[in-house]
C-alpha cells in the first residue's frame, strides 16, 4: 500500500506529464494543484517563466533583478502519519545552469506552528542531466513523526537567474523494520540514471 506522501507526489508529477501549456498571462504560474512556487515579495524582484516540455516534468527560468530572502519550488504532501524509525526518501532527475546544490527539506506543520526537516544531503543539480537521492530517518523527536501534521516538501531555488529542469521526481516512505534505505535509494536512483544515459545516447545518434 502507498504511503500517503507516495500518492500525493505520484499524483503531482502525473499531472505534470499530462501538461503541456502553461497560461500565459501567469507563465511563472504551475497549472497543476499540489505544486506552487513561492517567493520573497519585499526584497525579492524577479520574473520566473515556466514550460513544459514532452521529455520533462517541468522546466523553469527565472531572471533575478533583486535576490529574495527565499525562493522555493513547494509540492503538498498533505497529512500523513510518520513513525520513528520510518525513512522518507527522494530521488531526483534534473539539471541546472549554472550548477546549484540546493538544500530541500520537509515543512511540518500544525496549526500556526511549523518546523522544518532537512534531507541527509542536498540536492547536486548539475549542468549534465543526472539523478541523486536523498533520505531522512524520522527520529522520536522530530517534527515529522506522528500524525494530524500537514507536510509539504520545499526545494529551495538559487536566489540568482537559474534555469532549471525536472525529468523525474520520486517519493518514498519506507517503514520501519523494512529493507535498507540506502539499498533501495541506490537502485532507484541508478534505474533513472540509466534511463537518462540511454536518452544521451538516442539523441545523439
Amino acid at each position: 500500500m502507498l504511503h500517503p506522501f507516495e500518492k500525493s507526489c505520484s499524483k503531482i508529477v502525473s499531472a505534470l506529464r499530462k501538461t503541456t501549456l502553461g497560461d500565459p498571462a501567469n507563465p511563472g504560474e504551475i497549472p497543476v494543484e499540489g505544486i506552487y512556487m513561492s517567493w520573497d515579495t519585499e526584497e525579492g524582484d524577479l520574473s520566473v517563466t515556466t514550460a513544459y516540455p514532452g521529455d520533462a516534468l517541468l522546466s523553469l527560468t527565472a531572471e533575478v533583478r533583486s535576490a529574495p530572502q527565499w525562493f522555493t519550488l513547494n509540492l503538498v504532501l498533505g497529512e500523513a502519519e510518520l513513525e520513528a524509525g520510518d525513512t522518507v526518501g527522494l530521488v531526483l532527475d534534473s539539471h541546472a545552469s549554472p550548477a546549484s546544490n540546493l538544500d530541500i527539506f520537509i515543512r511540518s506543520s500544525e496549526g500556526e506552528a511549523f518546523e522544518d526537516t532537512p534531507l541527509d544531503r542536498p540536492a547536486e543539480m548539475r549542468a549534465r542531466r543526472s539523478a541523486g537521492s536523498m533520505v531522512h530517518e524520522v527520529q522520536p523527536y522530530s517534527a515529522m513523526a506522528g500524525s494530524g501534521k500537514f507536510h509539504t516538501l520545499i526545494i529551495p531555488l538559487p536566489s540568482h537567474d537559474v534555469s532549471l529542469t525536472l525529468f523525474d521526481l520520486r517519493l518514498f516512505v519506507l517503514p520501519k523494520g523494512s529493507a535498507p534505505a540506502t539499498i533501495i535509494e541506490g537502485s532507484v536512483a541508478e534505474l533513472i540514471e540509466d534511463r537518462a544515459t540511454q536518452e544521451d545516447e538516442l539523441s545523439e545518434a
